[in-house]
């Protein structure tokens, strides 16, 4: 998936739930979640760079590294929440793991809910 700074909040949001149907990506600028705000908004409007730069996020990143990118690639902070049942549980302490086996674990445990 290509993450480019014209791409609107919402495109991007939906983009990433499309992929990845049992995460959760929140953006945030400003100390608030841009999803709720500004989700017509282009990434670039709310990037602290002067010049954000396009970036490619594939399932087998890990999670430290999307958030990463995000942060040096477009200057935006990014949490990834992971589904759990019915709740989301933040990723952070299993940031090491890719993209892909967050998806499949958060797949597996909905099912163990259910």
């Amino acid at each position: 998936m290509i993450i480019s700074p014209n791409m609107t909040v919402f495109e991007v949001l939906r983009n990433f739930t499309d992929q990845f149907p049992y995460l959760r990506l929140e953006i945030y600028c400003q100390g608030q979640e841009a999803g709720t705000i500004w989700l017509e908004k282009p990434l670039n409007s709310l990037s602290r760079l002067k010049n954000p730069e396009d970036f490619v996020l594939t399932p087998a990143m890990a999670v430290h590294e999307v958030v990463d990118l995000f942060w040096k690639k477009m200057g935006l902070q990014v949490v990834i929440f992971r589904r759990v049942g019915n709740s989301w549980l933040e990723t952070s302490f299993t940031g090491s793991w890719t993209l892909d086996y967050q998806n499949s674990m958060g797949s597996a445990m909905v099912s163990v809910w259910s």
